[in-house]
């Protein structure tokens, strides 16, 4: 009887254990595939980063590119794009640079002077987005959703700077994105 006991007890502490351990393993699955994104949306161009590995892309929203993505052009393609959003899409310009500094540090600048490209600097102080920032564009900036709280805001304020503050190659531009979303949403919140 008493083996009996201890059998029944065995298998119940051990089917516990395997639903326990397959319940970790789903939790693992979703929190490694449910990566966290902030988006920047342009006339030119949608940039996404992902917050898990810093990971920054930007997929075209005009021009005959139209659904490609940064990753899959060539630096020379790049560069004309660059040209072409200094000229026609200038809310772009600043988003694409962060994306070119990025992605390929001072080679875009020396390429593109090579190249005949007069900006010495590859970016225009002129440019700099100072537009309003809208609630639901905030959120998307810090990767949240509308429900979240100021700490969330906070929080995610303070991991994206961690990646993308200029000190440590990020840009002036998404930092400053970054910042105007986090004072919009805590000041929005305080209302």
């Amino acid at each position: 009887m008493f083996r009996l006991a201890v059998l029944v007890a065995v298998i119940i502490i051990g089917y516990i254990a395997v639903r326990y351990i397959d319940a970790l393993k789903a939790k693992a699955t979703q929190s490694s595939s449910s990566s966290q994104y902030s988006t920047v949306e342009t006339s030119l161009l949608k940039m996404t980063l992902e917050h898990e590995n810093g990971n920054l892309d930007g997929e075209l929203l005009a021009t005959d590119s139209k659904g490609k993505y940064l990753s899959e052009l060539s630096l020379s393609e790049l560069i004309s794009l660059y040209d072409l959003a200094d000229k026609q899409y200038p809310d772009s310009i600043e988003v694409l640079t962060a994306y070119l500094d990025r992605e390929h540090g001072a080679d875009w600048r020396e390429a593109a002077n090579a190249g005949g490209y007069s900006k010495e600097s590859g970016q225009s102080s002129s440019t700099s987005d100072n537009s309003e920032m809208i609630a639901s564009e905030a959120y998307a900036v810090l990767g949240l959703d509308q429900n979240a709280t100021e700490e969330e805001v906070i929080a995610a304020h303070r991991k994206l700077m961690l990646k993308l503050h200029p000190d440590r190659g990020g840009s002036n531009y998404l930092a400053a994105k970054i910042n105007q979303a986090k004072n919009l949403l805590v000041n929005h919140k305080d209302k």
